[in-house]
């Protein structure tokens, strides 16, 4: 089956019936050679995580909203850590930033997700006293943010150019 979709409704068609990440492939594809340079980037972050590039001179890209997920931290050695502390309330939320394609081991139904986080953030560890901890999230989350991800790709593929009266140049495919 040829990837070679011209219509932003035909694109948003085929990406509905992919499984996620060769969709979010497929639109990064597209919309590269549409000239639509921030979905394309957001298909890349989406597929391959919200990490800093090794030459970049920033953190790395903005987590959008939908990827922070609420928890619970724990420490090593199953300790609750309570955030009481106004100026901590924060840090019961954590980003998910790996990418759509390193989630396929965790659960995507309510089962908990335990995440290891092998560096806990600056203010845990001056308050808490811990360096490392895991942070504990309701499992659906997980399946929210997927749902989210999807709704967003078809929303993003629809507003493509269309490509129809493109002659294929650089796309590899044989003339029609």
């Amino acid at each position: 089956m040829s990837d070679d979709v011209r219509s932003p409704a035909a694109l948003v068609e085929r990406l509905r019936t992919r499984p996620l990440v060769p969709a979010l492939e497929l639109l990064r594809r597209h919309a590269a050679r549409a000239g639509a340079t921030p979905i394309a980037l957001w298909a890349r972050f989406e597929r391959d995580g919200y990490l800093p590039a090794d030459d970049a001179p920033q953190d790395g890209p903005d987590i959008p909203p939908y990827r922070w997920l609420e928890g619970q931290w724990f420490g090593e050695d199953g300790t609750v850590y309570l955030l009481r502390d106004p100026e901590l309330e924060p840090l019961g939320r954590l980003p998910l930033i790996v990418g759509v394609r390193h989630l396929g081991a965790m659960p995507k139904t309510g089962a908990p997700l335990i995440l290891r986080v092998p560096r806990a953030p600056r203010l845990i560890r001056e308050r808490l006293g811990f360096t490392s901890g895991v942070f504990r999230i309701d499992g659906a989350q997980l399946g929210g943010m997927l749902v989210h991800i999807r709704r967003e790709m078809l929303v993003r593929a629809s507003m493509l150019p269309d490509l129809s009266g493109d002659d294929g140049g650089d796309s590899g495919a044989p003339p029609a």
